[in-house]
């Protein structure tokens, strides 16, 4: 079941090196790491899933798209049967969106075609790779 908070003010962790991918083909910025911030009502998923969240943000997409496609993802996720949370920063100019929660479950109801991703199918294989080495490290 996916849960979405208008807004929240999270970052990722600071000292910690996160990983980015542009996806040139739909103009969007994806970064993985480990999250903080979130309120303590909010905090329960990230804790469940190892704290590991990725952030997407326009690059070329356009922020309206973004945002129009992020909350289609809100929607779609709402359906299926694993924990996401999807929301977007408050933090003054930050427009990103970050999605925590099972990344895992999210990957894969996206390859089976279940949900649409704001990002390019052909990088479902490294994404799933970063989650996975981000999970072992925690």
């Amino acid at each position: 079941m996916a849960a979405d908070t208008p807004l929240t003010s999270l970052n990722f962790n600071d000292s910690i090196i996160g990983k980015s991918f542009v996806d040139k083909k739909t103009g969007v910025k994806i970064s993985f790491g480990y999250v903080s911030g979130l309120p303590p009502d909010l905090a329960e998923i990230a804790e469940q899933y190892s704290s590991i969240g990725l952030s997407l943000m326009e690059n070329g997409m356009g922020q309206h798209e973004l945002d129009q496609t992020c909350q289609s993802l809100i929607s779609q996720c709402g359906v299926e049967d694993f924990d996401i949370l999807i929301t977007k920063s408050d933090l003054p100019f930050d427009v990103r969106w970050f999605v925590i929660g099972d990344l895992n479950a999210m990957l894969l109801a996206a390859r089976s075609d279940r949900i649409s991703l704001p990002f390019s199918d052909f990088l479902y294989d490294e994404l799933q790779q970063v989650v996975d080495r981000y999970s072992r490290k925690s």
